[in-house]
């Protein structure tokens, strides 16, 4: 950056000195005037005075925090980008703060040396984007009542033709046979300006370019009687006049031509000299090249070329060739021409402008829906996956999202409708779908409120993971109680079941204890946090084994055990895969009823 240019400005607001000072650092190694304030309603007062680029704003913070600055600010200034601090892991609040009318959020943890400055350039990239698209509008709305202006002088123009023409008329009732001439050369001279001041409304009512273009030629031809006409535009990397579009017998092989801005040619003088050419005989002009003639088949007479021009600058020519009924184009059809000319180069550059628009339109679309796409992942995974898989996928995220998991020891819960298959088979699946919903939040619920993770529901299935956590080793009672409230609360449930015809609900639960893995698990393209190993399938095959109503749990997840629960010991049972039986400790159904 250069020492004249004016350096962007952050309003820093932090209650935190040693925060405001690292980052004032870091803003200033950006090249940002730094502006800081201790608190929301300091950040809010200078906010007030100071046109700021970016306001930068922690979310805790005393006399009013980072929440009530951003709608504070909003109600006076709706498009300064604000990016949030925030030491909260609790997702939650972050995107409360982008409902509010936050950018962006970054936390507060060993990444955000790297996480400012790319929030700060989103930021403000997005706020160029904006700005960009407001002059384009602007722009555009300057053409379009340019044009408007243009049409409304060709109207004027045209009914103070009419009102001589009308005065003239009065005057040709009394006059001689050649005032009679003179006046159908009038009304023919009329009819021809009603022509252009159609040509005029119809272009600009054009927005695509090669259907303008298209309707350019074919007004062209019509307006000034021609046999064929063509159109070129300047290619600033070349310098050439590229034929667009032709209309005539010689249309395609037009197309194909590319011809110098110079002096040897008819169209390349006009576009270096910006001046109009009449040519009443093509091939006494030494510029006119026979050989197009040749190699169409067509018989160039006459020609009559205008140039294009937008703000003072040639942006290419437009040309009619030979008039009908064997005649010559004059002085009177360049003038017309000319006016015509005028109205198309504004259309054409009006219909740049509206591309140009276009595509900075849909570049800012796609920059919102991506945005869009990650503040919706960024809530679901805050609604639905707890705090401690949060760490493990970040983690795993820092790693490049390698493949691969970590041991732990854990219990692991499935859990099973007995029967389902025949209450699907009576019913509609939408009705199946909703009861089923209703069912799986209700035992999501609980499993939660026991520090349960749901790992996936299969089906009618639930599998769920207790984990140890910091200063808490007690999964195995967790898993238990949860299994105990998530029976009684199937017995709620089964009475409306039973009420809404679907039949009685009974569940299944199988629990196990041991030693697992935990990670991301699946391919480079598709994976999933989980954990597996033998004891989760051990857990499987006793929930399959479980008697319906009650809780079947493994003598590792019983030993695992520092509360008391009315289980009972019972024969040991051969599982799948296992070589040794597995010695179950069972609380019954009947035993869980009287709970």
């Amino acid at each position: 950056m250069s020492e004249t240019a004016k350096k962007r400005t952050v309003l820093l607001v932090d209650d935190d000195a040693f925060i405001r000072d690292f980052l004032k650092m870091l803003l200033e190694y950006l090249e940002f005037e730094v502006e800081m304030a201790e608190n929301g309603q300091e950040g809010v007062d200078k906010a007030q005075k100071t046109p700021f680029d970016l306001i930068v704003s922690d979310i805790d913070m005393p006399v009013m925090n980072g929440l009530e600055l951003i709608s504070a600010i909003r109600r006076f200034n709706e498009d300064v980008p604000i990016v949030i601090l925030t030491g909260n892991d609790d997702v939650s609040t972050a995107i409360e703060a982008m409902r509010k009318g936050a950018f962006d959020y970054i936390f507060k943890d060993d990444n955000i040396q790297e996480a400012l400055p790319i929030a700060v350039d989103k930021a403000l990239e997005k706020r160029r984007l904006e700005e960009e698209n407001k002059r384009l509008l602007i722009d555009l709305q300057q053409k379009n009542a340019d044009l408007e202006e243009t049409n409304r002088m060709n109207v004027q123009l045209l009914e103070r033709i009419q009102a001589f023409n009308e005065e003239l008329q009065e005057k040709i009732a009394a006059a001689t046979s050649e005032l009679r001439v003179t006046n159908q050369l009038l009304n023919l001279k009329v009819e021809e300006l009603n022509a252009l001041h159609a040509v005029g409304q119809a272009i600009s009512s054009i927005v695509p370019m090669d259907k303008l273009l298209n309707l350019i030629m074919e007004r062209s031809k019509f307006l000034m009687k021609a046999e064929a006409s063509s159109l070129a535009i300047i290619n600033p990397d070349t310098n050439e006049l590229e034929f667009q579009v032709a209309q005539g017998d010689a249309g395609d092989i037009m197309r194909k031509i590319r011809v110098p801005v110079d002096e040897n040619s008819i169209a390349g003088w006009v576009a270096k000299h910006q001046k109009p050419l009449v040519i009443e005989d093509a091939y006494t002009d030494k510029r006119f090249n026979p050989e197009y003639d040749k190699k169409t088949g067509f018989r160039t007479k006459s020609i009559m070329c205008v140039p294009l021009l937008a703000k003072n600058k040639v942006i290419g020519i437009v040309q009619v060739i030979n008039k009908l009924n064997d005649s010559t184009f004059n002085e009177v059809d360049l003038e017309v021409f000319d006016t015509f000319s005028h109205q198309a180069s504004i259309a054409i550059e009006n219909a740049r402008l509206y591309e140009a628009l276009e595509k900075k339109a849909n570049e800012l679309r796609e920059t919102l829906e991506r945005e869009r796409r990650i503040a919706i992942e960024k809530e679901k995974m805050g609604k639905f996956i707890p705090k401690t898989v949060l760490d493990e996928i970040r983690k795993s995220r820092e790693e490049h999202l390698a493949l691969g998991g970590r041991p732990v020891t854990a219990t692991v819960l499935f859990s099973d409708i007995a029967g389902f298959t025949r209450i699907s088979e009576t019913q509609k699946p939408e009705v199946i779908v909703s009861y089923l919903n209703h069912y799986m939040t209700a035992m999501t619920h609980i499993i939660e409120s026991h520090q349960g993770i749901v790992d996936k529901f299969m089906g009618d299935g639930i599998m769920a993971v207790f984990s140890p956590t910091d200063g808490d080793d007690h999964h195995a009672d967790h898993a238990v109680q949860a299994s105990i409230e998530m029976q009684q609360a199937s017995r709620q449930l089964s009475k409306e079941w039973v009420k809404s015809g679907l039949g009685a609900l009974s569940m299944r639960i199988g629990l196990n204890t041991g030693n697992m893995v935990a990670g991301n698990i699946g391919s480079e393209t598709r994976m999933d946090y989980t954990v597996i190993g033998d004891n989760v399938n051990l857990a499987s095959r006793l929930e399959t084994a479980c008697p319906p109503g009650g809780v079947l749990m493994s003598e590792t997840t019983f030993a695992h055990l520092t509360q008391t629960f009315p289980t009972k010991k019972i024969d040991p049972i051969h599982v799948k895969n296992r070589v040794q039986p597995v010695q179950p400790y069972l609380i019954p159904s009947e035993t869980i009823e009287s709970l």
